[in-house]
């Protein structure tokens, strides 16, 4: 469920930033929407302190979808949010924005390893 609302929430995004831009350039905006994307479901980490609870009430959440491969989807996901990120940077041509990235990497890898 959290995949399909986080789906529209950045395609909103998307047309926003084409409203006010008068530009879209695919090469940076279309990772940077995937990068927020994959964004989500890495945060969504904070799902499986509720696990016991979603079983009870019968919820379908990503926490119980991932089950013992947590770690490895989160780090996927990670990664893709953090590669497209990172692309995003690059097309738009903003050189601190690899330093960025890899601040944010080191947090990501911090919250994956508490799991």
């Amino acid at each position: 469920m959290e995949f399909i609302l986080m789906l529209f929430l950045y395609f909103f995004t998307l047309i926003r930033d084409l409203i006010m831009l008068y530009v879209l350039d695919p090469a940076i905006v279309l990772p940077l929407y995937a990068s927020g994307v994959f964004w989500t479901l890495v945060y969504d980490i904070y799902a499986h302190q509720d696990k016991e609870d979603d079983l009870k009430v019968g919820v379908k959440s990503t926490a119980l979808c991932f089950g013992d491969s947590t770690k490895e989807w989160i780090t996927g996901f990670g990664i893709a949010c953090l590669g497209n990120l990172a692309l995003s940077g690059f097309n738009a041509e903003i050189e601190p924005f690899l330093v960025i990235v890899s601040i944010l990497m080191i947090h990501v890898w911090s919250r994956v390893a508490i799991l």
